[in-house]
């Protein structure tokens, strides 16, 4: 089979796990007593590991190719779930969550690896489609499926029970890493890959792709670990919280799915700047409402948005960075990443704890407007640059 139908197989497998797997985190730590301010502190424990280890993965990658690190990263995965699946205290939970961050990460550098490793240059950003799509096909069957098993389970008045969601996603998992197992075996270039962070930094334009990047992925996990307190508050069930995140999942894979056409329209920067502008009030008003009809909007709004964002500022990276550098480049933007999934949900889960959920999402659409217009201030300081592709450094 060729690599890259292996990668989009094994990518909706485990990424809609782990989309799946962070809305039933934050049901059971309801279930374990915690509250607002103990969903955002697990999430952001998700995040944690792969901050500290995102770029030395990256490096791996560009040194000795992406098959081991995929391989390893489902493993670590399936290991992860089980633990969740088995967790009697928040402790627990949140160092199995910080697992399967880990193993995240591992699969989602490796899936960009593998990208890069069978494709030409110039069709990286067809590549990180076919992968972004691959998530959002995952996520959009994935979160469904866990809302209805959750609603199986369901007794009126009773906790949430998440187990058989959770078994189904261990399952998933499991089926995926054969998968990994079939991809092709490639070197890196184990002479090339020596650049550090601050040298990456350093390359024009850089820090405004990472931030672009963070802000979008900080944004889809707030909404992942936020909608079920949102509605749990204003009496919304929990399989009809699961249809809104999958909206978003679902208008995201429409996004990608029409990123050649898209691309043929307007520029990349274009594309960016305005999937970034008009997402910007659609997550602000997600902050002042609880009815369903209105959120689902919202989300298709906010799903379309930022699903054009992350093949985008991917390709951004990967095409700013010197070729034997590209996958550390992309394990920065992860970095960037994470780094916000740690910061920004314990700050918006400490505002939410005073404010309520809504202040999550107020916090969500500063940062998404900030972004657009650092996109734009970067995009008017490199004259050099075509508005439709970004250039080598």
């Amino acid at each position: 089979m060729r690599p890259l139908p292996l990668v989009f197989a094994s990518g909706v497998l485990v990424h809609g796990a782990y989309d799946a797997v962070r809305v039933l985190v934050s049901y059971k730590v309801l279930n374990l007593g915690g509250g607002a301010a103990e969903v955002g502190l697990i999430a952001g424990t998700f995040a944690l590991v792969p901050l500290l280890l995102a770029l030395r993965i990256g490096r791996w990658v560009d040194g000795h190719g992406s098959w081991g690190v995929m391989v390893a990263g489902g493993g670590i995965s399936l290991a992860a779930c089980a633990g969740i699946l088995v967790s009697p205290n928040l402790l627990v939970l949140g160092l199995a969550n910080a697992l399967l961050g880990l193993g995240q990460v591992m699969t989602f550098l490796a899936g960009q690896g593998v990208i890069m490793e069978n494709s030409p240059p110039g069709k990286f950003v067809n590549g990180f489609a076919l992968f972004a799509l691959s998530v959002s096909v995952g996520q959009s069957l994935g979160t469904p499926l866990v809302g209805a098993l959750v609603e199986l389970r369901r007794r009126p008045g009773g906790p949430v029970d998440v187990d058989l969601a959770m078994t189904a996603m261990v399952i998933a998992v499991a089926v995926a890493v054969p998968l990994m197992l079939l991809l092709p075996r490639r070197k890196g270039d184990s002479i090339g890959a020596k650049a550090g962070t601050i040298d990456l930094l350093r390359v024009k334009g850089m820090p405004a792709a990472v931030y672009a990047s963070l802000v979008v992925l900080t944004g889809i996990d707030l909404v992942t670990a936020y909608l079920p307190v949102v509605g749990e508050a204003h009496g919304i069930a929990p399989f009809t919280v699961t249809l809104l995140v999958a909206a978003r999942s679902i208008f995201s894979m429409v996004s990608r799915a029409g990123m050649p056409l898209l691309m043929r329209i307007g520029g990349e920067r274009a594309l960016l700047v305005g999937a970034l502008a008009v997402s910007t009030p659609a997550i602000w008003a997600v902050a002042f409402t609880g009815d369903v009809l209105a959120l689902a909007l919202l989300m298709a709004v906010v799903g379309f948005c930022w699903g054009m964002s992350q093949p985008l500022s991917m390709n951004w990276v990967a095409m700013l960075a010197d070729p034997t550098l590209r996958a550390s480049a992309l394990s920065l933007r992860l970095t960037g990443n994470r780094l916000g999934q740690v910061a920004v949900p314990l700050f918006a889960g400490a505002l939410s704890g005073v404010f309520g959920p809504g202040a999550v999402f107020i916090t969500s659409g500063v940062l998404t407007g900030t972004a657009a217009l650092t996109t734009i201030r970067s995009h008017n300081h490199d004259p050099g640059e075509s508005s439709d592709s970004p250039h080598e450094s």
